[in-house]
């Protein structure tokens, strides 16, 4: 039992030195360059680490000691090696715009498809109706593991436009001309998506983000299809004065455990129903409203209906003001 206690201590001792070290080795900038591929470097000192941990714990040795160890080599190799490492790191900040004197043709609609894995999204219009997009990058990009660099890519077609954004890990600011039809896709794994116009036109807009937040105000404008998906992350969606270029439109809105807070002003009429599973549902309408509630659902409708809107999620609550 002493010999395990000792092989402890040695252990802690060794590891204050190499923390010690590599705060020295930080301060005075000391440093040896990488011989071999950042990816096979981070993947050797894994091996390296879980393997230690193993025979350690084999020869008696306490679980804490040997993480304390394995951490503080860790910091020791990252510390020596940081230079090397930092050249494998960089901040990406770039800008894509088009116009319409870029092109040689005219267009009329929009096609977006927007690809982000952390960073957030940002959606605005603008008046000015010579730009078409312009398309704005930034942020931390970490070019290891085959990871290829974000890009933004469009053709025409038959009068429009197809644009493709594939942010990888970076944010995402989108500028757009509120001349033309627009349909949007965006699809999130962790960043949040924000959206806010006026007087715009959009044909569909499809929103899922897996654990970011939804945040979407749209006012005076055409909508006819509008969907919002996330899994852990809130909705807030608010809509005042539209309407729908086709006879009836769709409001889809869903939240696995996050909450939904939809708002609604000045809209023709709509036939609303909301349910959760464990969650709260809150319903503030006016008198032009009829509003039916139940278990876990709620009903609202009012003539002529020109909106069919589903509100679901699963244990999040869901809070609908109407005016």
């Amino acid at each position: 039992m002493k010999e395990v206690k000792k092989g402890a201590l040695v252990l802690e001792i060794i590891s204050g030195t190499l923390f010690l070290f590599a705060g020295l080795f930080l301060i005075m900038g000391f440093s040896i360059p990488i011989i071999i591929d950042l990816r096979l470097f981070i993947s050797i000192l894994l091996i390296v680490s879980g393997a230690l941990i193993i025979v350690l714990s084999l020869y008696g040795i306490h679980i804490g000691s040997t993480i304390v160890l394995v951490i503080s080599l860790c910091a020791f190799l990252i510390a020596l090696l940081s230079p090397s490492i930092y050249m494998h790191t960089k901040y990406y900040e770039t800008t894509y715009s088009l116009s319409i004197n870029d092109i040689n043709t005219s267009i009329n609609e929009l096609i977006i498809l927007v690809k982000s894995s952390t960073g957030s999204v940002n959606i605005d219009f603008t008046d000015n109706e010579s730009l078409i997009y312009r398309v704005k990058l930034y942020g931390w990009f970490f070019p290891i593991f085959g990871l290829v660099e974000p890009s933004v890519k469009y053709e025409v077609s038959n009068n429009t436009l197809y644009l493709i954004i594939d942010s990888k890990t970076l944010s995402t600011n989108i500028l757009l001309s509120k001349r033309y039809n627009l349909e949007l896709d965006i699809e999130s794994s962790t960043g949040a998506v924000k959206m806010s116009g006026s007087e715009i036109k959009t044909n569909k807009l499809d929103i899922t983000v897996s654990t970011g937040s939804i945040d979407i105000s749209i006012e005076n404008s055409e909508v006819n299809t509008l969907m919002a998906k996330s899994s852990t992350g809130e909705v807030k969606v608010q809509l005042i004065n539209i309407k729908p270029s086709i006879e009836v439109g769709m409001i889809a809105i869903t939240s696995s455990t996050g909450s939904i807070d939809l708002k609604l002003s000045n809209l023709e009429g709509i036939d609303l129903k909301a349910s959760t599973s464990t969650g709260e549902i809150d319903v503030r309408a006016s008198k032009d409203y009829d509003v039916f509630t139940g278990p876990k659902t709620a009903i609202v409708r009012a003539e002529p209906v020109r909106y069919i809107i589903t509100l679901e999620t699963s244990t999040g609550s869901i809070s609908i003001g109407i005016e």
